[in-house]
C-alpha cells in the first residue's frame, strides 16, 4: 500500500504494510516510477519535458502515417531478411522491424500524444472554462467533489464502515485509490476510486465522495458518456492496466523492437554519409548514436545496479539512483565524443552487455516470476550484447 501526502508545497509517500499500515521495511527507491515519469517528463521542470514528449509523439505519428503511404513493400518487407549482406541486412531489418510490430507503433504514439494534446490545444477548454479548473474537474468527473476547507475542526468517521460501503459498491472490481482532503477539517471529503474495470480496457470509471466527518456518501458517478469512455479506452490501452502477463510482454517486444528501428535507422543515415565530405554535423551525429544507442541502454541498467548494491537505508537512498543513471549517461556520451567510433563501438556494447550481466548475478536467485523474468531478460540482453560486440571486433571497420 502506497501512502502519499501533502506536506507544505511538496508531497511525502511511503510504502506501507497493507495488513498493519505500519512503515514498510521495503528499500527505498523510485523504482518503476522514474521509468514512467522519465518517458513523459525527461526528468525536465514541468511543463518543458512534457512538451517535448508530446512533440516526439505527434511527430512520431506523422512519420509513421507517411511512411506508410510512401513505403510501397510494407507488406513484402514482412517476410524479407537477408542476413550477412552488410548494408542491405541493415535494412531489412530496420524494415522488418517497423512492419512487424506496426499497429503497436500506431498505438502507442496517437495515444500518447492523445494524454498530452490539451497541453497543445488548450483553447477550447480555456474559452469554455476560463481558467476555472475546479468547473472542468467536475464536469470530467461529477463525483469528485473540491469542498473548500471551512476552517472549523473537525474528526474523521470510521473508515471502516466506509470501506465496507465502497467494497459492496464498486465489486467486482476494487478500490485502487483512496483520497482524504482536508482531513482535520468539519468540511473532510473521502474520494475513492476504483481500480480495472474487470471487463474492459478503460481505467477509472467508478467514483464515490463521503463526507468525511459523517461517512456519508454524497456523490457517485460511473462513466457512461461514449465520448469520456472513447478517451478512457484509448489511454487504457496506453497504460495497460488490462493486460494479462502474455499481453504485457508483447508490449515489451514492440517496446524493444522500435528501439531496434531507431537505432537501425540512426546507423544507416551515418554509414550512407561516411563516404562524403565528413563535415562538423555528420561528426557530432555519428558520435552521438553511439553514446545514444549503446549508452542509454546501459545508463538505464546502471540504476538496477544501483538499486542492488547502494546500502537499503542509505540517505536520499533513491535520489542517487536517479542521479547513478544521469551520471554514467554522461560519462559514456564523453568516452563516445572522444574515442574513434569504431572502437567506441565495441567498448559501449561490452560495457553494456556486463552490465545487464551484472543485474542478473546481483538479482539472486528467482524464487518468483517477477525475479525470473528480470533475470532472464537482464541475461538474454546480455548475450545480445556480446554478441554484438563480437561481431563488431571481427569487422574491419569496427562498426555494428
Amino acid at each position: 500500500m502506497q501512502a502519499l501526502w501533502e506536506d507544505g508545497q511538496t508531497y511525502q509517500d511511503h510504502a506501507l504494510d497493507p495488513q498493519t499500515g505500519s512503515p514498510s521495511l521495503l528499500r527505498e527507491t523510485r523504482g518503476g516510477e522514474f521509468f514512467y515519469r522519465f518517458h513523459f517528463e525527461l526528468q525536465l521542470p514541468y511543463p518543458w519535458g512534457r512538451l517535448m514528449a508530446g512533440i516526439a509523439a505527434m511527430a512520431l505519428v506523422l512519420i509513421l502515417l507517411t511512411g506508410i503511404v510512401a513505403h510501397k513493400r510494407i507488406f513484402l518487407d514482412f517476410f524479407t531478411f537477408r542476413p550477412n549482406k552488410g548494408q542491405r541486412s541493415w535494412l531489412d531489418a530496420h524494415n522488418l522491424l517497423g512492419v512487424v510490430a506496426l499497429p503497436f507503433h500506431l498505438m502507442i504514439a496517437f495515444t500518447g500524444a492523445l494524454t498530452l494534446a490539451s497541453m497543445f490545444m488548450p483553447w477550447g477548454l480555456t474559452t469554455l472554462y476560463h481558467q476555472d479548473f475546479a468547473a472542468l474537474e467536475h464536469d470530467f468527473n461529477p463525483a469528485d467533489m473540491d469542498r473548500p476547507a471551512s476552517g472549523k475542526a473537525g474528526t474523521l468517521a470510521p473508515i471502516g464502515p466506509v470501506l465496507a460501503d465502497i467494497k459492496q459498491r464498486f465489486a467486482p472490481n476494487d478500490l485502487i485509490r483512496l483520497t482524504i482532503s482536508n482531513p482535520s477539517d468539519a468540511s473532510s471529503i473521502i474520494m475513492a476510486i476504483a481500480g480495472q474495470n474487470a471487463s474492459g480496457v478503460g481505467v477509472e470509471t467508478h467514483t464515490l465522495s463521503y463526507d468525511g466527518t459523517t461517512g456519508k456518501l454524497l456523490a457517485e458517478h460511473i462513466e457512461k458518456r461514449p465520448i469520456m469512455g472513447f478517451y478512457r479506452f484509448l489511454y487504457g490501452l496506453h497504460v495497460a492496466h488490462f493486460a494479462p502477463a502474455f499481453t504485457r510482454w508483447l508490449y515489451f517486444l514492440s517496446g524493444l523492437g522500435f528501439a531496434g528501428v531507431i537505432a537501425t535507422g540512426l546507423h544507416l543515415w551515418t554509414r550512407k554519409r561516411c563516404h562524403r565530405e565528413r563535415g562538423l554535423g555528420f561528426l557530432l551525429v555519428e558520435r552521438l548514436n553511439v553514446g545514444m544507442i549503446t549508452g542509454t541502454p546501459t545508463a538505464f541498467v546502471a540504476f538496477f545496479l544501483a538499486n542492488r548494491l547502494l546500502p537499503p537505508f542509505m540517505a536520499n537512498r533513491a535520489q542517487i539512483e536517479i542521479q547513478t543513471v544521469f551520471g554514467v549517461w554522461a560519462i559514456l556520451l564523453l568516452y563516445a565524443a572522444v574515442r574513434p567510433p569504431s572502437v567506441a563501438w565495441r567498448d559501449l556494447m561490452s560495457m553494456a552487455a556486463l552490465a545487464c550481466l551484472g543485474v542478473t548475478l546481483f538479482n539472486g536467485l528467482p524464487l518468483t516470476f517477477l525475479q525470473l523474468g528480470v533475470g532472464a531478460t537482464a541475461f538474454s540482453l546480455a548475450c545480445l550484447f556480446f554478441y554484438t560486440a563480437r561481431r563488431m571486433g571481427r569487422s574491419a571497420i569496427g562498426q555494428p
